[in-house]
């Protein structure tokens, strides 16, 4: 019997109109999300508990915690420890900080194809790291059906 697992996102922006968007967009397809308006509300929702996401998407800029420390904490928190992480800015690429990878930026306005599309490539990337397919289905249930 296989076991699904819907794919899960977490939302990080202060910008309470566009995190409200992300959110019903990717609710709109069928992902499970939770948001938070800052990283310090993110921190606080993930030590709670019930909160796996298999995305997290961030503002850059927001006040209280910055991302750069943000980033390090779920880095070293076991359940977010190699969840991909997209950073949300409009920030130019020449300003954005030495560690920031360009390929892990969604540069505001994007679009909703744009967003759909980074979200489902990182999220099967995920799901083909702790091995289920592409649409969280185990392989391992799979794999003893068969």
């Amino acid at each position: 019997m296989a076991l699904h697992h819907p794919s899960r996102v977490l939302v990080v922006d202060d910008d309470d109109d566009l995190r409200e968007n992300v959110v019903e967009c990717l609710e709109g397809k069928g992902f499970t999300c939770w948001s938070a308006s800052s990283a310090d509300g993110a921190v606080a929702l993930l030590a709670r508990g019930g909160v796996s996401p298999d995305l997290i998407l961030t503002d850059l800029s927001m006040p209280g915690l910055d991302v750069g420390h943000f980033m390090a904490f779920l880095n070293g928190t076991p359940a977010t420890a190699g969840v991909p992480v997209f950073v949300m800015t409009g920030v130019s690429e020449k300003h954005y900080p030495i560690w920031l990878d360009p390929a892990l930026v969604l540069e505001k306005p994007f679009n909703v194809a744009t967003l759909l599309s980074a979200a489902s490539i990182a999220i099967a990337d995920r799901h083909r790291q702790l091995g289920l397919g592409a649409d969280g289905t185990s392989m391992v249930g799979l794999a003893v059906a068969q």
